[in-house]
């Protein structure tokens, strides 16, 4: 029988010639695309390096000369002052019928420690107590005042 014809058609370390002959001409073919991407490539980012990423929103030539007008007209008095506005006058009758003054929705800071202290002996009386009783040690109470 015939014996060692498993690598029949190969060649022993190395291309063999028509492989190498193909990869020469498409080497030939491909050399120029790659060169001239590499071209371009190079050449956009100098162009972003040196004048940054090109945008698209430049303002339209009325908006130009509008912010021309602007910067022209800076410093400029206009011709007539602009009126004074008129702020509405309260009513006093609102006061004769008995609203609530400003001064009365102010508390001083006296008058708001009682109210606090008021609300703080509500709870305690009425809600720490009865769930956690009258013993100081088993938690720090806020109502060690009224146990």
């Amino acid at each position: 029988m015939y014996f060692g014809t498993d690598n029949q058609g190969y060649s022993r370390g190395g291309i063999d010639v028509t492989t190498a002959v193909n990869l020469f001409f498409k080497f030939l073919l491909l050399s120029p695309v790659f060169l001239l991407a590499g071209y371009v490539s190079i050449a956009m980012m100098k162009h972003m390096i040196f004048h940054g990423v090109p945008v698209m929103n430049a303002p339209t030539e009325a908006q130009v000369e509008q912010l021309r007008e602007r910067d022209e007209s800076i410093g400029m008095t206009s011709p007539e002052p602009a009126p004074d506005p008129v702020w509405p006058q309260e009513e006093p009758s609102i006061v004769s019928q008995g609203a609530p003054s400003v001064r009365s929705t102010i508390l001083t800071s006296a008058e708001k420690a009682e109210n606090r202290k008021a609300v703080l002996q509500e709870y305690c009386v009425t809600t720490w107590i009865p769930k956690y009783g009258n013993n100081p040690n088993a938690f720090p109470s806020p109502c060690e005042e009224w146990m």
